[in-house]
């Protein structure tokens, strides 16, 4: 459902422009100010960047990213969404507003709002890193928990984390989480003997 408010840091996304640096880039802003308003009511002015004001969400076509390559940047408050072309701007678009605006799917036919919380705080520093370990990934069963090894059964093991009882929901929040810890991909062990 509707949020009840959205902060960037501790500013309310509604003091924020939606701002343009190149006019390939409108479609995606118009996307953006479309997302946001289904999640929050905010309405944001979509306009070139010497008109913007001091709160800033900026897209960019920057072409000296590597093709089909798309960035989110967060500094003091203000975002900036940068992609190759025009079709990786609409993609991280969508990422920033699957990621931080609160929705599963966005530019799906399946796309929704998480039900998770009615308040959305966007942290007002993101910043792109390299990690240590390039690809890390978490190991996930699909057997239930409390029946080690195949062979025996174990009563006192909570069930809750059993990721097949899992509803679509709760599936992508944890897949959520999971990317928010670093990891880059999931293995996944379909039988206790694996």
């Amino acid at each position: 459902g509707i949020k009840k408010e959205i902060t960037i840091g501790n500013v309310p996304i509604g003091e924020y422009d939606i701002v343009y640096e190149n006019d390939d880039a409108t479609d995606a802003c118009r996307e953006l100010r479309y997302y946001i308003r289904q999640t929050g009511k905010d309405y944001l002015d979509v306009i070139a960047s010497k008109e913007a004001g001091d709160n800033r969400i900026t897209l960019v076509i920057d072409s000296n990213l590597e093709a089909g390559k798309k960035e989110i940047t967060i500094t003091e408050g203000q975002v900036r969404i940068a992609a190759s072309d025009k079709a990786s701007l609409l993609k991280g678009t969508y990422l920033f507003v699957n990621t931080y605006l609160g929705w599963m799917f966005a530019g799906e036919e399946r796309e929704q709002i998480s039900g998770m919380s009615n308040v959305i705080r966007i942290p007002e520093n993101v910043q792109i890193t390299q990690p240590w370990i390039a690809e890390r990934e978490a190991i996930i069963t699909l057997w239930n928990v409390n029946f080690s090894r195949g062979f025996y059964l174990n009563g006192d093991v909570s069930l809750e984390n059993n990721v097949m009882d899992f509803s679509e929901a709760q599936l992508y929040e944890y897949v959520k989480m999971l990317k928010h810890c670093g990891y880059t991909g999931i293995q996944v062990t379909e039988m206790c003997s694996a």
